[in-house]
């Protein structure tokens, strides 16, 4: 009754944990596991540099906010890895109680062989059994029998020793299970104490900016104004870019239409010319037959030349051969559904876009050590909200800035004492803002990796980059494209 009194509480826990965690596998939570402890232990470094000074109050508050999202994160896995844990417990009380079962039956058994071994077990009820057979035939088939007999006790034995084995390892199992889900719990007791420290410190960092309010609010109009001069240069650019494809586009239709009028043309000429023969060709087919008719009717004196009228053949039109119709070469169908851009006008652009949409999640950072302080979207800190188009990169001041991917220079321009860099790749444009000490062109083709100038202050103490990544349909989150850290 206890045991089963445990099994419906493990039941009743694994039921109300949730529906996320139920879709995971076991494997696929030890892999999240071990991503996260690693992102944890990157986190406490940013922390400890956090704590000693090195970076500004939104550094701080980003790094703290990255630490309670992956507390939460490994408080959840932890529970999804406990979740399995009792099923697994749960199977092994099952397993127990069948082997229990099964261990009272083969004793049963066996116990009613040895009663009846004992109570046959004189040399001359043995020899009785057997002389007492009808015939020789009877005999040898009692004899198997008791050997058969034999043979069944040995292995109601073995049977019971193997299965007091099984029991014995499904209680080292049920052990072993237990203390695995006894340390699961003290691991989450740990982090959940970790979270409640990284909350207060979270409270502590809002009550710091509460104080620094009016220079927040400064800094938040700045990179508003920043952001629309930025977004104004690349939205004008782009639509530059569109304008420029359509042309181009527009020029290459209709040297396509005058190349099929061409052909059409030649087509038609051909077909005429071909006609004009075979008309001619019909013409002289006529006047020879005419000809022969006549020396025919000449060399004959016997008869009175009979005037006859040749029928005159009809000359049947040319067959015409239908237009030669031009089309495009045959190429493998496309199983593609990437969205059609205007600025995809040519399939070298096009596979330069499909190489930027291949490392998606795998694009390198701008800078080698860096913290995302300003989010895709609106960054709602305390009171001010600081809009964002992209992300901004703390770094140190006169770090070098990487582009990370391969392309074209579209344009360079400076807004207030920062410059920003374009690149398009594709139909792709990436906008580095806040840099100084630019050292690339306009019109300069460059490779992922190459250095495109130097992190400038952000106005706080500390070096920042911008990134952000546009189409023409639209402005990305560069945080989904580039590696995770």
């Amino acid at each position: 009754m206890q045991k089963l009194k445990q099994i419906l509480v493990l039941f009743t826990a694994a039921f109300f944990v949730t529906v996320h965690i139920h879709a995971q596998t076991k494997e696929e939570l030890q892999r999240k596991r071990e991503q996260l402890l690693k992102e944890i232990e990157d986190t406490k470094a940013q922390l400890k540099t956090t704590r000693e000074g090195k970076t500004t109050v939104l550094g701080e508050l980003r790094v703290i906010e990255k630490d309670i999202n992956l507390r939460n994160s490994m408080i959840t896995n932890i529970k999804g890895e406990v979740y399995y844990v009792e099923k697994d417990i749960i199977k092994t009380y099952r397993d127990i109680d069948t082997l229990k079962s099964e261990i009272d039956i083969l004793k049963e058994q066996y116990a009613q062989s040895i009663i009846y071994a004992y109570k046959n077990r004189t040399s001359f009820d043995l020899l009785n059994f057997l002389f007492s057979s009808e015939n020789f035939g009877d005999a040898l088939r009692r004899m198997q029998y008791l050997k058969t007999y034999r043979g069944y006790r040995e292995k109601k034995s073995e049977d019971i020793l193997r299965a007091q084995d099984a029991l014995q390892g499904k209680l080292n199992s049920l052990k072993d299970k237990r203390q695995k889900k006894t340390d699961a719990l003290a691991e989450q007791k740990v982090h959940m104490a970790e979270l409640e420290t990284s909350k207060k410190e979270k409270d502590k960092v809002m009550t710091n900016i509460r104080g620094q309010e009016k220079e927040l609010v400064a800094f938040a109009n700045k990179k508003e104004a920043e952001r629309k001069k930025v977004q104004q240069t690349i939205q004008k650019m782009i639509q530059q870019e569109i304008a420029a494809a359509k042309i181009k586009a527009e020029q290459e239709r209709k040297r396509k239409e005058a190349e099929a009028a061409a052909i059409r043309k030649a087509e038609q000429d051909r077909i005429a010319a071909e006609r004009a023969a075979a008309q001619k060709a019909e013409r002289d087919r006529i006047a020879a037959e005419k000809a022969e008719a006549a020396k025919n009717n000449t060399g004959t004196t016997t008869q009175p030349p009979v005037t006859t009228t040749p029928p005159v053949a009809k000359a049947e039109p040319p067959k015409q051969e239908p237009a030669t119709i031009v089309k495009p070469a045959a190429t493998a169908p496309k199983t593609n559904t990437r969205p059609n851009s205007v600025l995809e006008n040519a399939p070298d652009v096009i596979l330069e876009s499909e190489d930027f949409e291949r490392n998606k999640g795998n694009l390198p950072w701008p800078v080698d050590k860096g913290l995302i302080v300003i989010k895709f979207g609106n960054n709602i800190i305390d009171k001010v909200v600081i809009p964002s188009d992209g992300i901004g990169i703390e770094t140190n001041i006169g770090d070098a800035v990487k582009s990370i991917s391969s392309g074209e220079v579209k344009f360079i321009s400076s807004i207030g004492n920062m410059e920003i860099v374009c690149i398009k790749q594709g139909k792709y444009f990436i906008t580095y803002g806040n840099l100084t000490g630019v050292t690339v062109r306009e019109g300069q083709k460059i490779s992922r990796g190459q250095v495109l100038g130097r992190a400038a202050s952000e106005g706080l103490g500390k070096g920042q980059v911008t990134l952000q990544i546009d189409t023409d349909r639209g402005t990305l989150n560069p945080e989904q494209w580039i590696k995770s850290r």
